[in-house]
């Protein structure tokens, strides 16, 4: 489907290609300009008709002050509804507010390191990489090296860019 059918099925009502609409202006995909108002626009009807993606870009605009003031709140309760709801890199976004300090928390790395479990295990290869990463710190956990390059690898499998590059740098120092 082209962007023009998106368009159309999205003016029609098709919660699916408003979402999509959303997203897609959000990060200026599909030959879309970035457009952070149609992002907004898009991904709020689809929101507030249950769909889960769209809840987590409106999230990301929350957080990222995209079309909207930042509210880092109410971007944890969207990010949050998204993934209670089943959205696979809502997770993702949780973890990343906990571990760089945006939402205070008396445990924020081992609850960034559980978020991104979960969207590691719902197959979001970002959080696959940054669970990789938290375990080769001991950001949140005990320094794991097995299992960082166990979750470097997954990623890295999946086609994640970063991880790659994470798994030589480990194996340069004999690790990997």
């Amino acid at each position: 489907m082209d962007i023009e059918e998106i368009k159309k099925e999205a003016q029609n009502g098709d919660i699916k290609a408003m979402g999509i609409l959303g997203e897609n202006y959000l990060h200026g995909n599909m030959g879309l300009d970035k457009d952070y108002e149609l992002a907004y626009k898009w991904s709020k009807k689809a929101s507030d008709l249950g769909n889960a993606r769209s809840m987590t870009v409106l999230g990301i605009m929350y957080m990222d002050g995209n079309a909207v003031a930042q509210n880092l709140e109410e971007a944890k309760k969207l990010f949050t509804q998204a993934a209670d709801a089943g959205d696979m890199k809502a997770p993702r976004y949780m973890g990343l507010l906990f571990r760089d300090g945006k939402i205070r928390s008396e445990d924020g790395h081992r609850e960034a390191l559980e978020w991104f479990r979960k969207g590691a295990e719902r197959g979001d290869i970002t959080s696959q990489f940054y669970l990789g990463e938290m375990y080769e710190n001991g950001v949140g956990t005990e320094k794991n090296m097995d299992e960082a390059i166990r979750w470097y690898k997954i990623s890295a499998k999946r086609g994640d860019k970063i991880a790659q590059p994470a798994m030589d740098a480990l194996n340069r120092l004999g690790i990997g």
